[in-house]
């Protein structure tokens, strides 16, 4: 059996955070903290959150063109039986201001 010790001789990359130690919140409770507690660049962070602002994507919230189209298929031009949505497909959140 792979133990850490093990894992890390395997592969000695010290910045990558192993899964089992990786921070996973529950579904209804997500901690935050401020990007100077996060040891993060705040103007870097906040350079990101700007970028993705700005990138947000001109597809429908829903995932749904008001046709009843699923956005994936129109947008590769898909077709064939491969195309069928086949499961749910969750509402995209509003972006928040």
């Amino acid at each position: 059996m792979l133990d850490k010790k093990v894992l890390d001789e395997m592969c000695p990359m010290k910045a990558v955070t192993h899964a089992r130690d990786a921070y996973v919140p529950d579904a209804a409770i997500w901690a935050s903290v401020a990007p100077a507690g996060s040891r993060l660049d705040a103007a870097k962070v906040q350079a990101t959150v700007d970028f993705a602002l700005a990138s947000d994507s001109p597809w429908p919230r829903s995932l749904y063109y008001p046709d009843g189209r699923y956005v994936g298929i129109v947008e590769w031009n898909e077709t064939g039986p491969w195309s069928e949505v086949v499961g749910p497909v969750a509402r995209v959140a509003a972006r928040r201001a």
